[in-house]
């Protein structure tokens, strides 16, 4: 096999890559296979971490391989907390902590740092992103004699530049996550307690989004950006949810939500900063 082209998610990639930089040939009937399913080998056997190279990486944040992870396991580390304080496995998304239990043949994996802040703020989080969904948007006080004009914030052109800009703000600083595993003056601390932190500040944006706009949905273009921006909260909450009772799910399940979450949440963000631009300049335009 001289290479491999793949788009998207592919289970046999890791191996794959293997073989094209070992040089090592593929049989008539695994072409065969792949040539009916799409699938090179049996799905038991690339299932088995235990049966990778030892060269290949699991832990793709800072590089480890399955032989050095082997090597720990047979020196006496039989956690993934182990793991992670003598390789570093995992203490960065933690994204491939199921492949872990998997090498350990364990089931369960262990609860993430202070998993339970993570797990409610998210159950709150969605159910403000389904209340604005589904409840009316904030009504429009009935007098100007009310002592609290609440409607002013979304009514009022300083107020909604104030909380536009604000938003705009808690967004920028949620990407540094983004950057946590990139820029090394950003990877200080536990990458928990960032997680942690990213979910708090999407939370807030959407009690910012609320003064911004009453949760109205608006229309056309204010739409389309509502309708991302509270997608990708949404997911981003459910993820947040998921991976704070991971260790109370079974590893497979956790596998394949953080996969499709993670790209949901990526996906998801890509349209905002175009519609935000769009949003921005026809503001000021008109």
């Amino acid at each position: 096999i001289l290479g491999v082209i793949a788009i998207g998610e592919w289970s046999e990639l890791i191996k794959l890559r293997e073989h094209v930089k070992k040089g090592k040939l593929l049989f008539p009937w695994q072409l065969w296979n792949f040539s009916r399913t799409g699938k090179v080998w049996n799905e038991d056997t690339l299932q088995n971490v235990h049966r990778w190279p030892e060269e290949a990486i699991i832990c793709t944040c800072n590089g480890i391989s399955r032989g050095k992870l082997t090597n720990a396991i047979n020196s006496g580390c039989h956690s993934i907390k182990c793991l992670a304080d003598k390789t570093a496995a995992s203490t960065v998304c933690g994204s491939c902590k199921p492949l872990l239990a998997d090498l350990l043949g364990i089931n369960k994996i262990d609860p993430v740092r202070a998993y339970k802040p993570l797990y409610y703020g998210s159950l709150c989080f969605i159910l403000i992103t389904l209340a604005a969904y589904f409840l009316p948007s904030m009504p429009y006080n009935s007098t100007v004699q009310s002592a609290w004009r609440w409607d002013v914030l979304w009514t009022t052109s300083l107020y909604k530049q104030i909380s536009g800009f604000t938003l705009l703000g808690i967004s920028a600083l949620v990407l540094l996550l983004s950057f946590r595993k990139r820029v090394k003056w950003l990877s200080r601390g536990d990458f928990s307690i960032w997680r942690l932190i990213h979910a708090l500040l999407g939370g807030t944006s959407l009690f910012v989004l609320l003064a911004h706009t009453g949760f109205r949905l608006g229309d056309n273009l204010n739409l389309m950006l509502m309708l991302s921006f509270t997608a990708l909260l949404m997911v981003g909450a459910i993820l947040g949810s998921v991976i704070a009772m991971e260790h109370k799910l079974e590893a497979s399940f956790i596998k394949q939500v953080r996969s499709l979450g993670i790209w949901l949440h990526i996906l998801l963000f890509w349209p905002i900063p175009v519609l935000l631009g769009f949003h921005v300049f026809k503001t000021y335009y008109f």
